[in-house]
């Protein structure tokens, strides 16, 4: 649930200042918390939740990075692991054109 069109009441403003909340965090609460009958809540279910779907994102990153995906006309050539070590960076020779990446 994000509000964007919330606004902050001097009493709110002061009180983010003295607990050192920033806006983004505000922000973050709203887009993750859960509803409750008084608010928005970003306990530690919902923050452990989100933490381990952006644990498994790192990893899936950091398995498919250097993977270069070879497209043409939309259609998907080949797919490799770069190595630079081979010159298999991603850019074809030297002075040609890189090709779009393929649209999902």
């Amino acid at each position: 649930m994000h509000t964007p069109s919330l606004t902050l009441t001097r009493h709110a403003r002061e009180r983010c200042q003295q607990r050192g909340i920033r806006p983004a965090d505000l922000d973050l609460v709203l887009d993750l918390g859960a509803e409750t009958d008084v608010g928005v809540f970003l306990g530690r279910r919902e923050a452990d939740v989100m933490i381990a779907r952006l644990k498994r994102l790192i990893r899936h990153i950091e398995r498919t990075k250097n993977t270069c995906i070879a497209a043409e006309h939309g259609a998907v050539i080949t797919v490799y692991k770069a190595d630079r070590r081979r010159g298999h960076a991603g850019g074809g020779p030297a002075g040609s054109p890189r090709r779009p990446a393929p649209s999902r």
